[in-house]
């Protein structure tokens, strides 16, 4: 007769209590390790890394508090674009203000703006970015954040010819990249030898809650517990050391991106993505779209924003977009959408006809 482990409980698995404790502990465990492992593989695979530089964590937050925190030194400054998710510049602060505290010396906080860089080709792009950055750092090791795809608008960077600007002119600024709008459809340059964190609840449809984190070469090691314990490539047995964690929401996000890579090819993928947004583009009034008319091509990406430039305008149309059925994030100044490779044409039309049928109506706001 087999005897119930008891380092874990029904309530440390999350909606398995639901099943009155009747579940095997151990075997749950395992399966979570593998789960783990499935998920690490995918995103090493996905990001052209080692999976021994990978952790696995609640999402892009996490990552991006774990990428400011553990690192070699103290640096001088912590940087955040001026198209940083609300969540980015919270992370920024509070890694500074921690840095400060472990280091007992200032570690400053500052933005640098990239808003104004998207009718610049690349490499100039690239070069004014990091004119700015240097204007603020001066000398020093520091760190900035930027944004693989912007959330609001989803606008494109450059993240390869910022970093090997970067290289050139400010060996000391290290990069961290956020992906949490990319994972799934545009992958990181290969060698880019950067912080990279992602998430799996976005493009690639994981449950919320589950994200990673892709380190330099030797920083994952220095990671806290936490975050260790998901590197199931480390572990021989599903023991005790394991946190407490919903092994269910893992399972989750390893069917996911079983499911996003039996679908179709990455290029795939991106191709049809931004043929939608081609076809959207020219069936939508350009009243909504006016604002990303000096938007370089190149920086294009799968999310779209539509405009309207007054807050009762952009209630009123986020409200009967869904009236009609279309779910989409309310702005402060429009609705944003993200196009997705399943999306069916005949939706794509009527998402089209519904923002032309409202645009007179918002044009009076």
């Amino acid at each position: 007769m087999r005897t119930r482990p008891i380092w874990l409980n029904s309530a440390c698995i999350g909606s398995s209590s639901s099943q009155n404790g009747d579940l095997d502990t151990r075997d749950s465990a395992s399966a979570l390790l593998a789960s783990y492992q499935r998920c690490a593989e995918w995103v090493a695979s996905w990001c052209g890394v080692g999976v021994e530089q990978i952790l696995l964590t609640t999402g892009a937050t996490d990552g991006c508090d774990t990428a400011l925190t553990v690192r070699n030194g103290i640096p001088k400054y912590l940087l955040h674009s001026d198209l940083a998710h609300e969540s980015t510049r919270e992370s920024v602060l509070c890694a500074a203000e921690l840095l400060s505290s472990i280091s007992g010396r200032q570690v400053a906080t500052g933005e640098i703006k990239v808003s104004d860089c998207f009718g610049l080709e690349p490499e100039a792009f690239a070069a004014t970015v990091v004119g700015r950055l240097g204007a603020i750092v001066r000398a020093g090791p520091s760190v900035a954040v930027l944004e693989h795809v912007t959330s609001q608008d989803g606008l494109l960077l450059p993240i390869l010819a910022i970093s090997e600007h970067l290289r050139r002119s400010l060996p000391e600024v290290d990069l961290v990249i956020d992906g949490a709008q990319a994972a799934g459809l545009w992958r990181p340059p290969l060698g880019l030898g950067r912080a990279y964190l992602g998430c799996f609840h976005k493009y690639i449809d994981g449950p919320v809650g589950t994200g990673f984190c892709v380190l330099p070469v030797g920083l994952a090691c220095k990671a806290p517990h936490r975050l260790r314990s998901t590197q199931a490539w480390k572990k021989s047995n599903a023991g005790e050391q394991l946190p407490t964690t919903d092994f269910l929401k893992w399972r989750a996000c390893q069917n996911a991106v079983d499911a996003i890579d039996a679908r179709a090819a990455s290029g795939d993928r991106l191709a049809m993505v931004l043929r939608v947004r081609e076809e959207l583009m020219r069936a939508v009034p350009g009243e909504f779209t006016a604002h990303l008319s000096g938007v370089r091509s190149e920086y294009h990406s799968h999310i779209l924003s539509f405009k309207t430039f007054r807050s009762s305008g952009s209630n009123f149309l986020w409200r009967h977009l869904g009236e009609s059925g279309f779910i989409t994030k309310q702005l402060d100044d429009g609705v944003r959408v993200t196009l997705h490779d399943t999306i069916a044409p005949e939706s794509l039309r009527a998402f089209a006809d519904a923002l032309s049928g409202l645009a007179s109506t918002v044009a009076r706001f």
